[in-house]
């Protein structure tokens, strides 16, 4: 296991260079938050459940052509005075091309645990994404190696699947045959469903797995989990969360289930948020692939808004003016508003719409709607992920 670390450690700086490489000059918008959850589980074999208090730091960095993510948790059990540690990194560098995206990705992380166990996996994938407005679909696949207490085995894995926005709920379906060391094969199929209903993020997920009737302890397995995130401010939010997960043949954990409540600190963009807005907002609801609602937000956006404008009106206020010559209703919202939707007023222009609003110079976030559909972000403004992977427009306002 000596060389685990040294395997992990290389995989996690190949992931930072082609973070690096894929995503140039542009500027990064990084989230984070923190995680603290009371939760009991029990594992598949055990008569009794047992309590655990956990501690989950994560960090989402995201720019037009990349993406890095970073995941650990702390666990302290109740029984026994038991403990353990894991930490994730994924990184991906997607091409600028469209309605296909070329995607090259990689993941590395691992555990240890109180009683001398360690685990480490290390992963590099290659998939298409195929984009267009409400809906997708990627194929692809990985390589790489896992680590259980036996020792290392060569992983090879397939994935493919499609989604589907509808207003503020996402489905995503998925199947990924997988096979350990040319022994163990299994296919897992999931469907998963995410929605916004006002400030609680609604996520949910049922699956199931077959394969090596040995490996897999009867042959089929299935799992159920729902959790909601409910935001009581900007940054604040309640968490709580259950269900079943299924066995990692990868690092050879046991199947369980489990039940957990909690507490979300998050900063929605670390480099700006000494000047965001005190105002309560929920997040922006989840997508599959942060490239993809990307895409999908500045197509809807370029046909539907036609140009932005923005000039100062003394006092520290600015016009905003958007031409959209089929909307019947035009709003703005941003940091700059409190996320407060804003409604705008027919210009002289023809199928132009303005308001005036103290906005001091610097950078914000803001998104346009058009006769009350979907948040969009709008036209020459650069669209980057938002927590979770929504949209929204940079607006800068320069120095005059």
């Amino acid at each position: 296991m000596a060389h685990a670390p040294r395997t992990t450690a290389r995989a996690a700086a190949a992931l930072l260079v082609l973070y690096v490489a894929g995503s140039g000059r542009a500027v990064a918008q990084s989230t984070a938050s923190l995680d603290l959850a009371s939760s009991r589980l029990r594992y598949s074999g055990d008569t009794a459940s047992s309590g655990a208090f956990t501690i989950s730091p994560t960090l989402h960095a995201v720019r037009p052509n990349a993406s890095l993510d970073a995941t650990a948790g702390l666990s302290q059990f109740s029984a026994g005075g038991g403990w353990s540690t894991q930490g994730q990194l994924d990184g991906a560098a997607f091409t600028p091309w469209r309605p296909v995206v070329a995607e090259l990705a990689g993941s590395t992380g691992g555990s240890v645990h109180a009683d001398g166990n360690r685990t480490a996996q290390s992963l590099a994938s290659l998939r298409l994404h195929a984009v267009r407005n409400i809906a997708g679909g990627w194929v692809g696949g990985s390589l790489g190696q896992a680590w259980d207490s036996l020792g290392w085995h060569a992983v090879r894995e397939g994935e493919g699947g499609v989604w589907l926005q509808a207003g503020d709920l996402t489905m995503t379906l998925s199947v990924a045959p997988t096979r350990i060391a040319d022994s163990i094969s299994y296919t897992d199929a999931q469907l998963g469903l995410r929605a916004v209903v006002d400030r609680a993020d609604f996520v949910a997920s049922v699956g199931t797995r077959s394969g090596d009737a040995e490996a897999l302890g009867g042959g089929t397995q299935g799992w159920l989990n729902a959790s909601v995130a409910l935001w009581i401010g900007r940054n604040v939010a309640v968490t709580a969360s259950a269900g079943r997960y299924p066995s990692d043949l990868l690092q050879g954990y046991r199947p369980a289930t489990y039940a957990e409540i909690g507490l979300r600190l998050g900063i929605r963009d670390i480099a700006n948020a000494a000047r965001a807005s005190s105002a309560d907002r929920a997040p922006a609801p989840a997508r599959p692939r942060p490239m993809s609602a990307i895409e999908r937000t500045e197509e809807a956006a370029a046909r539907a808004v036609n140009d932005v404008q923005l000039r100062p009106a003394g006092g520290g206020s600015q016009v905003i003016t958007l031409c959209t010559p089929a909307a019947r209703r035009v709003e703005i919202t941003g940091d700059f508003t409190g996320w407060n939707p804003v409604a705008l007023t027919p210009s002289r222009q023809p199928g132009c719409w303005t308001t005036t609003l103290p906005i001091a110079n610097g950078s914000y976030e803001m998104n346009v709607r058009l006769d009350g559909g979907a948040w969009l972000v709008p036209p020459g403004l650069t669209a980057l992920a938002d927590e979770d992977g929504g949209t929204v427009g940079i607006l800068v306002v320069p120095q005059r």
